[in-house]
């Protein structure tokens, strides 16, 4: 894989992790609005119950009050647990996604390494290949005497 191509696929891998981390914030901060919805639903039911009838001609209207209340708690109830569901799954996804992007990093720290290597023997062979053509001057030619010396007698 290039080097180009890897770094696409982490910054993709970034962005589906911070997205997968925002739905998480946002299934917690739903999560959160339904259990303050179902606690007032609660505590307005504990106020209806609280709260008898006086004459027998309410009474019917406060049992279908409670029974509103009953229904109101029951929905608010079902809510809060459909949305605690969503936070586990956004938390999957988050896991998933986080995952993925850790095998990708996980690659591109292999890909480096296998760079470094395959810089590192280009350079070893660099390094051989001058020390052979040193050391074939040295004995394809072998020392010769001085010519200016042997000019000049």
């Amino acid at each position: 894989m290039s080097r180009s191509r890897l770094e696409t696929v982490v910054r993709v891998g970034e962005l589906r992790e911070r997205i997968a981390r925002g739905r998480v914030g946002v299934a917690r901060r739903d999560a959160n609005d339904r259990l303050t919805a179902r606690s007032a639903a609660a505590l307005r039911l504990d106020e209806l119950a609280a709260d008898p009838p006086r004459a027998a001609a309410a009474f019917v209207d406060h049992r279908r009050v409670l029974d509103g209340g009953v229904r109101a708690l029951a929905g608010a109830e079902a809510a809060l647990s459909s949305a605690r569901d969503d936070v586990v799954h956004a938390l999957a996804g988050w896991e998933a996604a986080a995952q993925r992007l850790e095998g990708v990093h996980r690659l591109d720290e292999r890909l480096a390494a296998a760079d470094d290597v395959l810089r590192n023997r280009r350079e070893a062979a660099e390094t051989d290949d001058l020390n052979v053509v040193r050391w074939r001057r040295r004995h394809d030619h072998p020392a010769q005497p001085d010519r200016r010396l042997d000019e000049l007698s």
